[in-house]
């Protein structure tokens, strides 16, 4: 029998007790340590406006993002490899604001972002929100007959 890892443990004494857990200092941490694993900057609070694609695969050129920063500031971040968290609607949205410098004969650039945002904006998106709080017994608010 294969010996479970602490995390393993965790996670089942988690599942056993609760349906929402978190990272103990917030889920900020995930972005945070996977900037670190992968020695890149990580950015927050900017707001992306446009990228400049480089154009099929296997092009050795960079991607360039467009964006602002908290302060207001344009701001240019040339890199090898964009990860979009975006939903699909506002990843559309910045698509269409992008520019494609080439595409695949018999493409024209502009038509194939135009597919891709049409493509985005197919995926359907429902807003969740999660809200859980835990009080004592003694200390609800309401009358007891209404616990639920």
């Amino acid at each position: 029998r294969r010996t479970q890892s602490v995390a393993e443990v965790f996670a089942q004494q988690m599942k056993r007790r609760s349906t929402v857990f978190t990272f103990r200092h917030g889920l900020g941490q995930l972005p945070e340590r996977l900037a670190q694993r992968m020695e890149a900057e990580l950015r927050l609070g900017c707001t992306v406006t446009s990228l400049d694609l480089p154009g099929p695969l296997g092009e050795k050129t960079k991607v360039t993002v467009h964006a602002v920063a908290n302060d207001g500031a344009p701001l240019d971040i040339r890199a090898d490899h964009v990860i979009s968290t975006l939903p699909a609607w506002a990843l559309a949205d910045v698509l269409q604001a992008s520019s494609l410098r080439s595409s695949a004969k018999g493409s024209a650039p502009a038509a194939v972002m135009d597919d891709c945002a049409r493509l985005l904006r197919s995926i359907p998106f429902a807003s969740v929100a999660a809200v859980s709080f835990g009080l004592e017994a003694p200390s609800c608010p309401w009358a007891r007959e209404l616990d639920g």
